[in-house]
């Protein structure tokens, strides 16, 4: 029986289990290919084997969570958007908004069943216990294409009284820990600074810090951010060969008497244990720094028995453990990606290992040719699930990784790692300027090279079975079995071009996003424009949709009037999109100013914009309208009629009945195939005779 393959059967159950939900004859299929394939290759043994699929794929279904008791949580925190008693436990570290902070909690009760956050005015010690009352509402997972917000989140906003209390049980040690870093970064170090160091040290990740970030992602380098399996198996190897070199200055008789029983590499290992675990509490335990935990250990436990080399078994091993303990961790894109990443790092160095070993390069050179080497690997692994969730990727990644990583982990990371170390045992955080001066140098690098243009390689969404033929074909490319490679590539070729023909490409074509309360809308036009209706309130949602789509510059954003939910986004959209033009209904003042590389349209009732077969009618604001209601920023709403081909669709803004009433005269222009709803369907908005003019087949 090969070693690895009772730890592939088992994840196998667990993807077999998923894939069956949404695709069951698929994974029949699939379980019954595995089965040939195994019988094939190992006879009788292979029914050993899919008893571990079997028995995978009923653990998985056992930890699932039903259906039912979901929906009952999430419609119980639905009901409850009022002044509620509470009580919890503060679990995570603070992140700063522009209204004051936001906090994890465990909370006790009521009991809700998902990630919880309490929204306060200062920031609360981990471990502390609450008592008090708070209004309480859900965030439900957003349901555009492209979308990243997967589960339901509860948010918990004060009366502004709190019963604190401390909880001193060891469990919350590690956090109080981070906390205690958390506050020494952010009033010793300058704020970019801080905010790499609190990424990769503890874990920690500010909204602050978002422009920073951006431009790490410009670059490739957003891994960097946040720990990840890179930083802790860079930071255990560098800890290893610490150890190891440090013992060259011990006295003679101290290494013979050490190395009786164990070899250096052992005690090293041993060492090494304790840091990479005090790390790991450091990090806050995500998933991708517990995998190279769970890895590195077993790497580790490989030198004191004896056995080295078995990379594989060490990474399928690691994986079958998390799965165990949570199997939904398959569909995390941090499991992905850090497991791929680590495979074809394996792969790609056991391939070209011969070639490095030659006696013709030096020890210095056979290292960086290795450095190469794991950063390709590293590349090749993650490249197409990056395209396939994000859409983007950049392309001065490899050289942005090649200089910039080993400065990280090398030197950044184990300064401010052992620094935080020395400073939670002594009070004094060594070599501090020095690390502040690394961090802004390396900052202020990276935001350089994510200005120069280009740097990013953007690809709409494409169907996820289409990996299932990216990935065997790489593996059979970097194996040199080149038989295998032709077929799998021209699956590829042929799920590319079925793929292509099946796409729905009738234009014009309107989408309205789910922003929760709010408002935005992407028009595509039958002639190859984009056009974006209002923002809501933060932007990501046409950001995302955007990216999903493939979707590079936007022709025209259109802000209807003032109000958040309408325009929050407008700064993210400019900040992340390019944007050509701007279009508002002329009482808009924006702080800071509109680029000049962006037009500026002020629009009134009357105007008309065209381009090929669409059309834009503005309606209102008229010249020499008066609004009488109290809603006077919601009556001077943007209102716009697009026609393009066949399509009619009205945007109305947060017009009320007062504008609405004035559009008596122009009763022949409303008539439209859709009708954006005024106000979000307030009962302020909408009279019947509007309605009437409209007449729309269909009403958002």
């Amino acid at each position: 029986m090969t070693p690895a393959l009772p730890y592939i059967c088992f994840i196998s159950g667990i993807g077999v289990f998923y894939l069956y939900q949404f695709f069951p004859s698929a994974a029949l299929l699939i379980f019954s290919l595995l089965f040939a394939l195994l019988y094939k290759k190992n006879g009788r043994h292979a029914f050993v084997y899919a008893a571990i699929v079997l028995v995978a794929f009923s653990y998985a279904q056992f930890r699932e969570e039903p259906a039912e008791t979901k929906e009952s949580r999430i419609t119980l925190s639905l009901k409850t958007r009022q002044l509620q008693p509470f009580s919890g436990v503060v679990s995570g570290l603070p992140i700063t908004t522009e209204r004051g902070y936001i906090q994890e909690i465990q909370l006790r009760y009521p009991e809700a069943g998902q990630k919880t956050f309490l929204s306060a005015d200062r920031p609360l010690i981990p471990g502390s216990l609450l008592q008090g009352f708070a209004y309480m509402s859900t965030k439900e997972p957003r349901i555009n294409p492209g979308s990243r917000n997967r589960e339901p989140v509860m948010f918990l906003k004060t009366d502004g009284t709190l019963l604190l209390s401390r909880d001193d049980s060891i469990q919350w040690l590690p956090q109080r820990m981070r906390w205690r870093l958390y506050n020494y970064f952010r009033a010793n170090f300058s704020p970019d600074a801080a905010s790499l160091l609190s990424a990769i040290v503890i874990g920690h990740r500010e909204n602050s810090s978002n422009m920073l970030y951006a431009a790490y992602a410009r670059t490739g380098l957003a891994h960097l951010m946040s720990i990840s399996g890179t930083h802790f198996a860079l930071f255990t190897l560098l800890t290893f060969f610490l150890i190891r070199y440090s013992a060259r200055w011990l006295p003679y008789r101290w290494l013979v008497w050490l190395t009786v029983r164990l070899s250096l590499d052992e005690i090293a290992a041993l060492l090494t244990f304790p840091l990479i675990l005090l790390y790991l509490l450091l990090s806050g335990g995500r998933i991708p720094a517990m995998r190279s935990f769970l890895m590195i250990n077993i790497f580790l436990l490989g030198l004191l028995i004896g056995r080295k080399g078995q990379w594989l078994n060490s990474l399928l091993l690691a994986a079958t453990v998390i799965l165990f303990l949570d199997p939904e961790s398959l569909k995390t894109i941090s499991f992905q990606l850090s497991f791929l990443a680590v495979f074809f790092i394996g792969i790609t160095l056991e391939t070209f290992e011969g070639y490095v070993q030659q006696e013709r390069f030096k020890p210095a050179l056979q290292k960086l040719f290795r450095l190469i080497l794991v950063t390709a690997g590293a590349l090749i692994g993650t490249s197409p699930l990056v395209l396939y969730y994000f859409h983007t990727i950049s392309t001065i990644s490899m050289p942005a990784n090649l200089i910039f990583t080993p400065v990280i982990c090398f030197s950044i990371l184990p300064a401010g790692v052992f620094g935080g170390m020395i400073y939670l045992v002594t009070g004094y955080f060594p070599l501090k300027g020095m690390l502040q001066g690394a961090v802004d140098i390396v900052n202020s690098s990276v935001s350089y090279l994510s200005g120069i243009g280009n740097t990013a390689l953007s690809v709409g969404a494409f169907p996820a079975i289409t990996l299932f033929f990216i990935y065997p074909a790489i593996y059979f490319a970097l194996r040199k079995r080149w038989r295998w490679f032709i077929l799998s590539t021209t699956a590829l070729a042929a799920a590319i071009i079925l793929t292509f023909i099946s796409l729905d490409r009738a234009l014009p074509k309107v989408t309205f996003l789910d922003v929760a309360q709010g408002d935005a809308a992407v028009i595509e036009s039958s002639d190859g424009r984009t056009i974006v209706v209002d923002t809501g309130y933060t932007g990501r949602e046409v950001k995302d949709f955007l990216r999903y789509k493939g979707i590079k510059a936007v022709d025209a954003l259109v802000i209807t009037h003032a109000d958040k939910d309408h325009s929050g986004g407008l700064w993210e959209l400019l900040s992340s999109t390019t944007v050509r033009e701007v279009w508002d209904n002329g009482l808009l003042r924006y702080s800071p100013q509109l680029g000049q590389e962006i037009l500026h349209r002020q629009l009134e009732g009357g105007d008309i914009l065209t381009s090929g077969e669409s059309r834009f009618l503005a309606l209102h604001p008229r010249r020499g309208y008066y609004s009488i209601s109290e809603a006077e920023d919601n009556n001077y709403s943007l209102v716009l009629r697009f026609q393009d081909r066949d399509l009619k669709v009205l945007f109305t803004g947060d017009i009320e009945a007062d504008a609405e009433e004035s559009f008596f005269e122009l009763r022949k222009y409303l008539p439209s195939d859709v009708l954006k709803v005024a106000h979000h369907g307030s009962k302020t908005s909408s009279t019947r005779a509007f309605l009437d003019s409209v007449n729309p087949a269909a009403a958002i």
